[in-house]
């Protein structure tokens, strides 16, 4: 599922800016594929990781 994998792959960028960085931003558009990318990641456990 393309929503799945986008979140797997946002979850690691987003811990790896918040580590270079200190901080990252994202937005997101809404409609289908970006409700079910934020549904994904609050699905996973990894989710956890970014502030």
């Amino acid at each position: 599922m393309l929503a799945k994998a986008v979140a797997a792959r946002l979850v690691i960028r987003l811990v790896d800016v918040q580590a270079a960085r200190g901080e990252g931003h994202l937005v997101l558009t809404g409609g289908g594929i970006g409700t079910a990318v934020l549904e994904q990641l609050a699905a996973t456990p990894a989710h956890k990781a970014v502030d």
